[in-house]
C-alpha cells in the first residue's frame, strides 16, 4: 500500500513539473508558497472569502496479540474564509466523516465489524500575522479556535485550539513550523498538543512543492488511551488560476499510533 501511494505521488509531482513549463510566470499574483501555507498563514485581502473543500481517505492496520485490526476512513471537510483586514483572517470548517473498523480474532475466529457516518465539530477560528517577515525574522501567526459539537457527532464536549506558525522564504525555498495546544472542556475530549516542521520549494509562481514532519501527543485520563503520533507528509500546491488552489498530499505514519497511510486532497477558490 505504502509503495503505490509513493508511485502515484511521485506521478503527480511529475505531471506538475512537466505542466510548469506551460504555465510560464507571466502572472505573478503572488509567492505560490504562501498560499502553499495557506491554512496556517493569513494570505486574504480585506474583504476577501475563500472556499474550501478538502477530502481524505486513512487506512490503518494493527496487530494486538491474536486480534487484527483495520480501520478505514474518508472525511470532507467544508471552509470558509473571510479577510477582515490585511493581516487578520476568520474562518470556519465542518467536517463530515465516515469511518469502518473491522477486528479479527484468529485464536477464536471472530470477527466483528462497524461503520460510523457523522457530521463532526463545527470549528471556527482567527488568524492573526503578529510579524509579517523581515529580511531577518520569520513571518508569525497566532491562532485561536473553537470546536463546537453539532448533529451526530459523538464527541459532547467544546474544545479550544491556540497556537503559532513561522514561516520564512529564502527564494525559491522556504521552511515553517508551527505548535499547537487543544483543551477540551468539559466532557471526555481529551488534550493534545501538534507540532509540524516543513521544507519546501517554489518550482515557479503556481507549483510549489514541501515535505513536512509533524507529530502530536494526545493525553487521555482514561488509562492506557493516551497516545503519541509522528507523520512525514509530501505535498504540492498547484494555482490552477488566479483564483483556484488545489493541494494534494501523502502522509505515511511513522509509529504504532499513526494511521499507515492518508492520502488527500485540498481545492480552494478565493472570491
Amino acid at each position: 500500500m505504502k509503495q503505490y501511494l509513493i508511485f502515484v505521488f511521485c506521478f503527480v509531482l511529475t505531471v506538475n513539473r512537466a505542466f510548469a513549463t506551460d504555465v510560464g510566470v507571466e502572472e505573478k499574483i503572488k509567492r505560490v508558497y504562501e498560499l502553499y501555507l495557506q491554512n496556517s498563514t493569513v494570505t486574504l485581502d480585506k474583504n476577501a472569502w475563500r472556499a474550501g473543500l478538502d477530502l481524505s481517505y486513512l487506512h490503518d492496520e494493527k496487530a494486538l496479540g491474536f486480534t487484527q485490526y483495520e480501520s478505514r476512513g474518508a472525511t470532507a471537510q467544508m471552509s470558509l474564509n473571510y479577510g477582515v483586514m490585511k493581516d487578520v483572517e476568520l474562518y470556519a470548517a465542518l467536517p463530515i466523516t465516515w469511518s469502518n473498523q473491522k477486528s479479527n480474532d484468529a485464536l477464536f475466529n471472530l470477527g466483528a465489524e462497524k461503520s460510523i457516518t457523522q457530521v463532526g465539530s463545527l470549528q471556527l477560528g482567527i488568524n492573526y500575522n503578529l510579524l509579517n517577515a523581515t529580511d531577518i525574522l520569520p513571518t508569525i501567526t497566532t491562532q485561536l479556535a473553537v470546536m463546537v459539537p453539532i448533529g451526530n457527532a459523538q464527541n459532547n464536549n467544546v474544545a479550544v485550539t491556540a497556537g503559532v506558525s513561522l514561516n520564512k522564504s529564502f527564494d525559491p525555498a522556504f521552511i515553517y513550523g508551527g505548535l499547537h495546544y487543544t483543551k477540551g472542556i468539559g466532557g471526555d475530549k481529551s488534550d493534545g498538543l501538534a507540532y509540524q516542521l516543513g521544507v519546501g520549494f517554489s518550482v515557479n509562481h503556481r507549483i510549489a512543492l514541501g515535505l513536512e514532519y509533524s507529530g502530536g501527543y494526545v493525553y487521555s485520563t482514561t488509562a492506557f488511551s493516551s497516545k503519541e503520533t509522528s507523520m512525514i507528509t509530501a505535498r504540492t500546491t498547484f494555482m490552477f488560476d488566479k483564483n483556484t488552489i488545489i493541494q494534494p498530499r501523502v502522509s505515511l505514519g511513522l509509529n504504532d499510533s499513526a494511521a499507515d497511510s492518508i492520502v488527500g486532497v485540498n481545492v480552494s477558490r478565493r472570491f
